[in-house]
């Protein structure tokens, strides 16, 4: 029996039964290659939006796959709306499989739906995945509707990088743009003869040495460091790093697992 791809408000079974009638049975389905957004609103429709997929390498759409009768994949071709149904390739349990999508003969300029209709979508995909994931999901999907140029890209200034530790550093994470940051990160510049200052915390940290060659002193451990070395540094163990090349060095900071109250 073949499976149905279905995106949008049909996730929510009583929709799809509203659709199609009865369906043999429902799975959650990832289509791959293509991503999820919203155009204006159906003409044959009165749901105040209308879900769309737009082919996309390196894509995925969170969904469900209906198992649907012959005859009822019959009756989609008859009674499209606008819509051709295609063969694709969606991930159901863990393996690739050949589903039916129905997409749009044209892609209609995006556009932002009805709070309602964004609240049918997410009723629909909480009953198969978790809410934090389809929170981030959803939220994704509305700002391609409006996102005309991507914004979320932070340049190198002079102006960013302040003095700590004893290197120029440059703070990367969290920032205004994450949705949420479990880490932090930094970009450190060390200039030729200068050393970090000594010091340790509470949080585990990573060096990624991206230029540069040195030492680094960990506790009573002296290790000479390059390009290419990364070095884990646990919970209070003192650290500090000398820039002994004749170039700036530069350290891909990252710091996780923060236990202090601020």
């Amino acid at each position: 029996m073949p499976y149905v791809f279905a995106y949008g408000i049909s996730t929510d079974p009583d929709q799809m039964k509203r659709d199609l009638g009865d369906v043999d049975g429902m799975v959650r389905a990832t289509l791959t290659d293509y991503i999820y957004t919203f155009t204006g609103e159906h003409p044959d429709f009165d749901d105040g939006g209308t879900s769309t997929l737009v082919p996309l390498k390196g894509g995925q759409v969170l969904g469900v796959a209906y198992q649907v009768s012959e005859n009822r994949l019959e009756d989609l071709v008859k009674n499209g709306h606008g819509y051709v149904l295609k063969q694709n390739r969606a991930l159901i349990e863990g393996v690739e499989r050949k589903v039916y999508t129905l997409e749009p003969q044209i892609i209609q300029p995006y556009n932002l739906p009805s709070a309602d209709y964004i609240r049918r979508v997410r009723k629909g995909l909480n009953k198969h995945y978790p809410e934090k994931m389809v929170d981030l999901y959803l939220r994704r999907a509305l700002k391609r509707t409006s996102e005309v140029k991507y914004k979320s890209i932070d340049r190198p200034t002079r102006e960013k990088f302040n003095p700590e530790y004893g290197a120029d550093f440059r703070r990367l994470f969290p920032s205004g743009s994450s949705q949420s940051s479990p880490f932090g990160a930094a970009w450190a510049v060390l200039s030729p003869g200068k050393h970090t200052l000594p010091h340790c915390h509470d949080e585990e940290e990573a060096f990624l040495f991206m230029e540069g060659t040195g030492t680094m002193n960990v506790d009573e451990h002296r290790l000479p460091v390059s390009k290419g070395d990364v070095v884990y540094l646990e919970p209070f163990a003192v650290h500090t790093v000398k820039n002994e090349g004749s170039k700036d060095m530069e350290i891909l900071c990252i710091w996780w697992g923060e236990t202090s109250e601020k």
